[in-house]
């Protein structure tokens, strides 16, 4: 016997947390040529035709880096693009780049854009090529490697307390720098980024 349909949408919201407004961490790196996140493409969309009609439609999904990517609310996290000048190039210029809202670098990689030409021309040609991009989250204390970021489906970042920002020259340096980059945007009549200064939550 066969349920009716309101029972099986409430089984398949209780299953899949369909009213969760979740934020994702995708931990973005080039394999096999593309550019593809470490998230898996949730079981709702292939479990059958009546759960993947009732998953896609409220959780706002594009179909991006090899997933399913919710732009409003997730975070691409760039791992291992430090001194790789060609390899950050071929990202900003990848298909999905250009949804990109929200993104998450370690301090290393936000202070050391590898582009050629001064800050501020590192910066504009990130927001030319990023048309969407509105949010940096700066990462703190994220030692691991690659690999280790890779296999952590389920990480979040959580923003810095006021004494930690006090505490850490890094971190300091890290806002007046960024401060230095909105200022220059501003004046050239360039959007400010929205900065976030995080750790990821152990």
């Amino acid at each position: 016997m066969q349920l009716p349909p309101e029972i099986r949408y409430q089984i398949w919201e209780l299953a899949f947390g369909l009213k969760q407004q979740r934020t994702v961490v995708h931990c973005v790196d080039e394999r096999g040529g593309k550019f593809v996140s470490n998230q898996p493409i949730s079981p709702a969309l292939y479990v059958c035709h009546e759960s993947r009609n009732l998953f896609l439609p409220r959780k706002n999904l594009t179909f991006a880096f090899g997933t399913y990517v919710d732009f409003n609310l997730d975070t691409i996290y760039l791992i291992d693009y430090e001194e790789k000048a060609d390899k950050f190039r071929r990202f900003l210029e990848s298909p999905s780049a250009h949804h990109i809202q929200k993104l998450a670098m370690r301090k290393s990689l936000v202070c050391e854009i590898p582009m050629l030409g001064h800050m501020s021309e590192s910066q504009w040609e990130m927001k030319r090529l990023l048309k969407s991009w509105v949010e940096l989250a700066v990462v703190f204390h994220d030692g691991r490697e690659l690999e280790a970021v890779w296999k952590d489906v389920g990480q979040l970042f959580i923003d810095l307390s006021a004494r930690a920002k006090r505490r850490y020259a890094e971190i300091s340096y890290a806002r007046a720098y960024t401060k230095a980059l909105n200022s220059m945007m501003t004046a050239n009549g360039v959007a400010e980024t929205r900065y976030r200064f995080v750790r990821v939550i152990e």
